[in-house]
């Protein structure tokens, strides 16, 4: 198991990928840029011990 630390790391990694690639992507109203990627992050942060979830943002990113 990954300390807390490594799993933030490798979601802010993934998280800006993502916020890249998906970046014509209309974010909702009253969200800005930098509250969508730390809502970002912490959803990719919870995902990580999912291994189907991981996988498929591991193979997007």
């Amino acid at each position: 198991m990954l300390a807390k630390s490594q799993k933030q790391g490798w979601a802010k990694k993934h998280a800006g990928r993502l916020e890249t690639r998906f970046k014509h992507w209309q974010k909702p109203l009253g969200i800005d840029g930098q509250e969508y990627l730390i809502h970002l992050t912490k959803d990719l942060e919870d995902s990580y011990d999912n291994p189907l979830k991981r996988a498929l943002i591991e193979s997007i990113s």
